[in-house]
Formats: C-alpha cells, sequence, structure tokens
C-alpha cells in the first residue's frame, strides 16, 4: 500500500515523496485515541494511518519513552499538553532528531486547545486580563514559533499547522459558562492567538488547518453537522457514532475527526500538491459505525477549512494624499462569513493613519476590523486629509471564515478630473516573480514595480534583467530592494539600473534567502499609470 502510495505522490525535493514520513506534535486531538482513554473513536491520524496509509512510522502497542505513550513512532503529540509543556517535554526536539535522519518529510503541529482549556475561567471572569493576558498569547506565539525553528532547522521538512478553535462555540460550554460578554472575552484572546499562528505561517508559507473556522461553521454559523446524509447530534456525547463527542464531551468523535482528516488532506492538496484522495462522507461514516442512506458517494465541504498562509492578502501599492484615494474593494466568494483586519503600513512599516469610509461611517487610524457575508462585497475608500503630496504605503487583509479576494484601486484627481487610476489585486507573498519589460524612453513607457516585506525579518531583493533571448543582463542587489521588516518601495527599473531606459526582456526579483515578499508591476505610459501581471515565480536557469 505505501509503495502505491508513494507513486502517487509528487516528489517535492531530494528527500524523497512529500508523505515518506509524516510526524505530528500537539495535544488530545492528534495522539491516538487508541491508547489515550478515547478508544470509543479514531482520530484523524489514526484514520489517515489506517485508511490512507499514510505513514506515522511503525505502531507499538507497548508505551514508548516519555513524552510519548504506544502508537505510532513519529506521532509525538500528547494529550493534555499546553504549548508550553510540548516544550519542556521534548515533542519539538524528538521530532527533530527523525527529520534530521530524514525519516520525517513532513511535520504537522496544533497546540493551543489547553493552553485556553485551563486558564477559560479565568480569562471569563476577568482574573486573566490586560498585560496579563496578553503576556499569555504572546506566550503561545513564542512557544509555537520555538517548536517550528526546532523542527525545520534540522533538515527538509514541509510543515501544516493547526490554530485554536473557540471553546466558546461548543453547546456545552456556552451552558457552563452563559454570559455572553464573559465567553467574548476568550474569544478575542483565541483570535489574537491565532494572529500570532498565522503570522508565523505567513512568513514560512505554512498551510494551516483552520480548527477555528470549522468550530464556528459547524457550531455557530450552520447550527448542524451532516455528513452523507446523516445529522450528527452537536450537543450529544457517549458511544454513539452520531454523537459529535465522545463520552467526554470534550473530544471530537470519529464522524468530525474524519472531517479533520481531510482538511489536512487538502492543506497539503493545496499546498504541496499531494494526491492522496479524501475519505468520502459514506467512508468515514462506516468505518464510525454508521450505515450510511443509500445513494452517490459524497463529500463535505472541508476546503473552506484551509488557509493557504498562512497568505494573508497583501495589498502592495497604497496612494493616498496629494490628490490621490485607494478604494479597497473585497468580496467574499466562500461558503462561509468572513471577518478580519485590514491593516496599514507606510514605507517604513510603521503603521499608516489614514480616514476609511464605508459609505455609513467614517474612521481614522491604520487597523480596521472588516466584514463580508457570504458572497458579500465591501468597499472602504482610504483618504489622507490635509497632505499636499501623495503618501505611499502598503496594506494587509486577514480573515478567517470566506474566501476573500481584494482590489485596491488608486486614482489621481485634479478638482472634478480624473487625472489616473490603477487597480492592485490581492495577492500572497512569493520568493521570486518575473516582470515583462518594455522601456522606451522615446515614448515615454518606462517599467516600475513596488514591493513590500510583509515578514517579521529584514530581507534583500535580487534583481535580473534578462534579454529577450534569456541572456543575463544584469545582476545585482541594489540598496533600494533591502527592506526591513514590514517596509516597501516603490521604484522603476530605470531608476535602479540608469541603462534601461531603453530596454526589452524581463526582470526577475528573487529573496536572496528564500523569504517572501509582495509585489506589483506597474507601466507608466505618457503620465498614465496602468497595472501589469506578474508571473509569481523564475526560470530555473
Amino acid at each position: 500500500m505505501l509503495a502505491v502510495l508513494a507513486a502517487l505522490l509528487v516528489p517535492l525535493d531530494g528527500s524523497g515523496a512529500l508523505l515518506d514520513g509524516v510526524g505530528a506534535m500537539g495535544d488530545s486531538l492528534t495522539d491516538e485515541y487508541e491508547f489515550s482513554g478515547l478508544s470509543a473513536g479514531r482520530n484523524w491520524l489514526e484514520q489517515l494511518a489506517l485508511r490512507r496509509g499514510v505513514n506515522f512510522g511503525s505502531r507499538s502497542a507497548t508505551p514508548r519513552p516519555e513524552p510519548r505513550r504506544a502508537g505510532y513512532e513519529f506521532n509525538w503529540a500528547r494529550s493534555g499538553a499546553t504549548s508550553a509543556t510540548l516544550l519542556s517535554d521534548g515533542q519539538h526536539t524528538g521530532l527533530a532528531e527523525q527529520v534530521a535522519a530524514g525519516t520525517v518529510t513532513l511535520a504537522y503541529l496544533g497546540i493551543g486547545s489547553n493552553d485556553f482549556g485551563f486558564s477559560y475561567d479565568s480569562i471569563y471572569d476577568g482574573r486573566l486580563v490586560g498585560a496579563g493576558l496578553d503576556a499569555f498569547v504572546a506566550a503561545i506565539g513564542d512557544n509555537v514559533r520555538t517548536a517550528l525553528d526546532a523542527v525545520s532547522a534540522r533538515g527538509p521538512v514541509k510543515l501544516v499547522i493547526g490554530n485554536v478553535p473557540d471553546y466558546g462555540a461548543a453547546p456545552t460550554l456556552r451552558l457552563l459558562f452563559p454570559d455572553a460578554a464573559k465567553r467574548k472575552r476568550v474569544t478575542d484572546a483565541t483570535v489574537a492567538a491565532n494572529a500570532k499562528i498565522r503570522a508565523l505561517a505567513v512568513v514560512r508559507g505554512i498551510p494551516i488547518v483552520d480548527l477555528f473556522a470549522f468550530a464556528n461553521a459547524i457550531f455557530l454559523e450552520e447550527g448542524r453537522l451532516v455528513v452523507g446524509g446523516v445529522e450528527i447530534d452537536l450537543t450529544g456525547s457517549g458511544s454513539d457514532p452520531r454523537n459529535l463527542f465522545l463520552a467526554d464531551g470534550i473530544h471530537p468523535g470519529s464522524v468530525a475527526q474524519g472531517l479533520i482528516a481531510n482538511v489536512f488532506l487538502e492543506a497539503i492538496r493545496q499546498a504541496y500538491v499531494s494526491t492522496v484522495a479524501a475519505r468520502s462522507d459514506q467512508e468515514i461514516l462506516r468505518d464510525a459505525g454508521i450505515t450510511p442512506p443509500p445513494g452517490p458517494e459524497t463529500f463535505y465541504n472541508v476546503k473552506r477549512f484551509v488557509d493557504l498562509a498562512g497568505s494573508p492578502l497583501v495589498l502592495t501599492q497604497v496612494a493616498v494624499g496629494g490628490g490621490y484615494t485607494t478604494a479597497f474593494t473585497l468580496l467574499n466568494t466562500g461558503a462561509a462569513a468572513a471577518a478580519g483586519r485590514l491593516e496599514l503600513f507606510d514605507t517604513a512599516g510603521k503603521p499608516f493613519s489614514v480616514r476609511l469610509e464605508d459609505g455609513t461611517t467614517v474612521q481614522e487610524g491604520s487597523s480596521f476590523s472588516i466584514s463580508i457575508p457570504v458572497a458579500g462585497m465591501r468597499v472602504y475608500s482610504a483618504a489622507r486629509e490635509g497632505a499636499l503630496g501623495v503618501q505611499n504605503g502598503w496594506a494587509r487583509i486577514e480573515t478567517t471564515g470566506g474566501s476573500v479576494g481584494a482590489v485596491a484601486t488608486f486614482a489621481l484627481t485634479s478638482g472634478s478630473a480624473l487625472r489616473t487610476i490603477a487597480g492592485v489585486l490581492g495577492a500572497q507573498a512569493v520568493p521570486a516573480a518575473t516582470i515583462p519589460v518594455e522601456n522606451d524612453d522615446a515614448r515615454e513607457r518606462f517599467t516600475g514595480f513596488a514591493v513590500a516585506n510583509p515578514g517579521t525579518e529584514n530581507i534583500e531583493i535580487r534583481l535580473r534583467t534578462l534579454a529577450q533571448d534569456g541572456s543575463l543582463v544584469d545582476d545585482l542587489v541594489p540598496d533600494r530592494l533591502k527592506l526591513a521588516a514590514g517596509a516597501q518601495t516603490a521604484v522603476f527599473l530605470h531608476e535602479i539600473v540608469p541603462g534601461r531606459l531603453r530596454f526589452r526582456g524581463s526582470m526577475v526579483l528573487e529573496a536572496t534567502s528564500g523569504e517572501k515578499f509582495s509585489v506589483v508591476a506597474l507601466v507608466q505610459a505618457s503620465g498614465l499609470l496602468t497595472a501589469i501581471p506578474v508571473v509569481p515565480q523564475k526560470s530555473p536557469r
């Protein structure tokens, strides 16, 4: 079976196929149910090992040394683990050794639920608040960073990360903690922790299994779960597989875990070109002990629970003041409502304050809450009153739920006359990009670009120009393309290489150390601007 599986996978690097060895770090959601007192069900990892032949290492019914019990060789997850005990127990260092040995080529990290579970009442009651709560959230982010860094530093390994579900979405928690305003305190802290996890995923290009959106969709947005025509009881717990929860009322049963397994498969399909088949609703039901109704195979929609960050949308060029305004148009094509933030930064990476209007309200600031209903659209118009000259920057849009696309349209007006207008598509950060160039100073046609560094580390971007036959013309790392964290710059090619006032070919931008940046290309012709496509890759030459 494993040989057949390997043949279906696309090799990603010299270490072999994606699923040669799959490791895991985490808590009871990932620790084998069979050996953690939850044998009435099977979790996502067990289901993939048993039904898709995913190689989590050899299975042993004899307990392994701490921090693990019995189970699969590459699974370091342990029931009850917090982000802190994951580190103190050595989950990350144990898995890192397996990466170094070349036996693990893909690793999953899902941690943080117990951090909130053990502190839920303290946050709910207001005993953990202010600076203490900020430190609590920051510690989760720091611990996740440490685990990711330890594993990725030891060898070539692809990563997947799960975020933290909202305990307050579950019916049982709403009964135990009935005050909605107090539950929101915990929800807000969970959102803040997930934002830190997402920021780490963004910098590293790690896909996210969005457990927060998964729980919210089932409990809050839809209020039901129907899999293959069978309704799952959201409030029930016990050995009946039609109950969402096992007998402890906390851990999801085999059906919900089967859906989480499919979210994981969808994440590695989208991010890493895996072709391992998803489990059909009927297969999940049968394995859980439920006879599905007759009919064709169906698949519960889990694509909405994959976040390719971790990948926020970056709008690389924003212009306000001096007659310029920028309109942000956001559309939600997903099956769930989207909510998040629109954040603006100046060329130095500092908060970029603007006046933002949405047709009904006017706000001042650099960070704004946004929400887009299913199939909905929102337009936010940014301006900078009193600015004598144009002020440039960039914007980042981070959302949970839904599937959001964005366009930033900046326009220059003089009185009532429109002087120029250009639209910039929201895009994810890339490690390299290629831009076509057709410069001709006699026709006043010039190619330029804007680049932004959305990450938390300084980057340097190499610029190469290629002639039409593909031969190398220029190769340099200009000072303009040495960007601090959060910085942005906009420049014409001929401002960096004066000899390219008249040039036809292409230019390639590539981060020197593999970091990611956002880029948009602009052409100025006779004083008018227009955006042109950027190819988000480069030639292998």
